[in-house]
């Protein structure tokens, strides 16, 4: 990614069912699955083609619990997949569902992970969803997308007060990074065997404190938010020098004052609606 550019959205959030929250939950394909609440709305959405889906009520649509989310392709069936997780304010796991594009439907399943997943969207790596365990922020619970099970597996030792803030792909392995709030830096720590705690390396450090990378690029660089108030940047692990800023600080008269949330979503044709349901197209 060279450069951020403004696009009107394609999603109408001057209807009321837009007039609360609305989050993303991660991107494949070109795919993005937004979220929104109350009421728990689930839309898939390609922004380049400005087509959308409004997805089935899940298991979860009238749950007042908290419920986490991961979405990913799998390639053992040649369709994408959503994972939802709910459990109840004291952290005591309800259920798992599986949503399935080729049936558009939702289904519980069987398998569940021993503790509550974190509120970040689900990281896919290699057809595996990943999150940090909500209570024990020294694991990390993975989801098999082809197999329907999960797996926990150790993050690196960190002493106080080191804390693990998210996980992406970095060097084609899983990576997470590591805030330090001491020197305000950030780490980066990739698992060079997957699922093996002692292949945990420290690869590079940060001299910020950064709120979201948003990308790892193949020649080391990082695109994140420097902060909620602060424009796109990006890093270059192996020069350690900070790029131009990606975004601007106003659209003509618009201040930009707050980035809520971002996903970073490559351009493609695939369709949200592969299987023929009813979408949506966003009319300019």
């Amino acid at each position: 990614m060279k450069k951020a550019i403004h696009i009107d959205s394609p999603i109408p959030f001057s209807s009321s069912l837009f007039d609360n929250s609305i989050s993303l939950y991660g991107s494949c394909d070109g795919l993005i699955l937004c979220v929104t609440y109350p009421p728990r709305i689930l839309l898939l959405l390609n922004p380049s083609t400005r087509e959308q889906i409004t997805l089935p009520h899940s298991p979860f649509h009238d749950t007042t619990y908290h419920v986490s989310y991961g979405f990913g392709y799998n390639a053992s069936t040649d369709d994408y997949n959503i994972v939802a997780i709910s459990c109840t304010y004291a952290y005591i796991i309800v259920s798992v569902c599986v949503y399935t594009q080729k049936t558009n439907s939702w289904r519980i399943i069987r398998d569940s992970p021993l503790s509550m997943v974190s509120d970040a969207p689900g990281t896919l790596f290699n057809g595996v969803l990943h999150w940090f365990a909500y209570e024990n922020m020294s694991t990390v619970i993975a989801f098999h997308l082809w197999e329907e099970k999960f797996q926990n597996f150790p993050l690196p030792c960190f002493e106080a007060p080191s804390i693990p803030r998210f996980i992406g792909v970095l060097r084609g392995c899983l990576c997470i990074t590591v805030g330090e709030p001491d020197t305000n830096s950030t780490e980066f720590w990739v698992m060079k065997e997957y699922g093996k705690r002692e292949s945990w390396t420290k690869v590079a450090t940060c001299p910020h404190y950064l709120t979201k990378p948003l990308n790892f690029t193949n020649n080391d660089e990082i695109q994140f938010l420097m902060d909620e108030t602060t424009p796109l940047r990006s890093y270059n692990l192996k020069n350690n020098k900070y790029g131009s800023r990606m975004i601007p600080y106003a659209y003509g008269s618009l201040e930009l004052l707050q980035y809520l949330e971002a996903e970073i979503c490559l351009e493609s044709i695939v369709s949200p609606n592969r299987h023929c349901f009813t979408p949506i197209v966003i009319d300019d």
